[in-house]
């Protein structure tokens, strides 16, 4: 690799005086004479054999070639600015990477709230999402395929901590029969009608959420899936409300005699963490209070 004849001092000095509309702004920015800045760029063009600006009327103006330049520059200037971030961020054990796994009922509205706020902070971090249900976030977790989980599931093998309470209760698109007994539906009534239900990821432990009528059921790999099966009253399922609301979706609460409103908590879990890891997970809560 040849040396470089212009250094980034000198196209920076390039930037300040384009981008502060001329030598005396620039000095103020970059804390340079003038005559400084001035040298600076004449040296650019020696070393390039170029001229970056030319005189129109009273008004300095750059070139076509220097207009090249510039853009250029910039260019240049944000590069070496994110190895030093990068530079920085390492120094510090902050993670290129975060794996965030989440499971489909916690509400979209606040998972995007936390990582708004993430994105505005200056970690040079990937974010890698992903969503599963049930014995999903969790199991990745555990398999390290994730970093932090929101999972369904308490673990008692990873550290772990109370995150949102979520309601789960009986929806039917309008036009289903349920919704047309003409009187309180009783758990009896569900024995007729088919069910949707959605397939917990691990098949050996897989879990049992309750309500259940695998007999007289149609079985979907995801919340999304069981949310169509429902709008187009294929059958009645247990939802989140949240879940529900968020996608405005077509679909009735069944009207039940008895309460039929379950809460159920979801754990934000995950294993040792920098500090992007840890600041994910203290705006993820922030969003959940």
């Amino acid at each position: 690799m040849s040396l470089l004849r212009v250094s980034l001092e000198q196209w920076q000095a390039l930037v300040a005086v384009v981008q502060e509309g001329g030598y005396a702004n620039a000095s103020e920015k970059l804390y340079k004479s003038q005559p400084t800045l001035s040298y600076l760029i004449k040296k650019i063009e020696e070393s390039l054999n170029v001229s970056l600006f030319t005189l129109v009327g009273r008004k300095s103006e750059l070139t076509d070639v220097g207009k090249k330049l510039y853009f250029y520059a910039i260019r240049l200037l944000n590069l070496a600015q994110e190895v030093e971030h990068q530079a920085k961020d390492e120094q510090n054990e902050i993670e290129s990477e975060i794996r965030l796994m989440v499971d489909e009922i916690y509400p979209i509205s606040l998972l995007m709230s936390a990582l708004s706020h993430f994105s505005a902070l200056e970690f040079n971090t990937r974010i890698v999402l992903t969503r599963g249900i049930l014995s999903g976030p969790l199991d990745a977790l555990q398999a390290k395929r994730a970093d932090i989980a929101i999972t369904y599931k308490y673990p008692h093998d990873v550290l772990a901590e109370y995150l949102i309470t979520v309601t789960r209760a009986p929806f039917a698109a309008p036009h289903h029969p349920l919704h047309h007994l003409g009187r309180p539906i009783r758990e009896q009534d569900l024995l007729l009608e088919r069910q949707i239900i959605v397939r917990d990821t691990n098949q050996i432990k897989s879990m049992d959420v309750g309500f259940l009528s695998p007999e007289n059921a149609w079985t979907v790999d995801s919340l999304e899936m069981k949310l169509q099966m429902l709008i187009h009253g294929l059958g009645y399922a247990w939802m989140n409300e949240q879940f529900v609301k968020e996608r405005q979706a077509a679909l009735k609460m069944l009207p039940f005699a008895e309460k039929a409103i379950h809460e159920h908590s979801l754990y934000i879990a995950y294993r040792e963490l920098g500090p992007a890891g840890l600041k994910l997970i203290q705006l993820l809560m922030d969003a959940s209070v």
